[in-house]
């Protein structure tokens, strides 16, 4: 019995990193997209200061 809820709380722990994991990863795309929507706009805004 008290190996059961063991590897229990283990499965638990272990699914927990798995979400920390999985909400690190997204967080860490959307920066990413973010920082290059932020670059493409900064590039368009120099590219339009340079024509006018």
């Amino acid at each position: 019995m008290l190996r059961k809820s063991k590897e229990r709380s283990y499965h638990l722990v272990l699914m927990k990193e798995n979400c920390d994991i999985v909400r690190f990863k997204t967080l860490l795309c959307t920066h990413l997209s973010l920082h290059d929507a932020h670059l493409s706009v900064k590039n368009a805004i120099l590219r339009i200061q340079a024509l006018t």
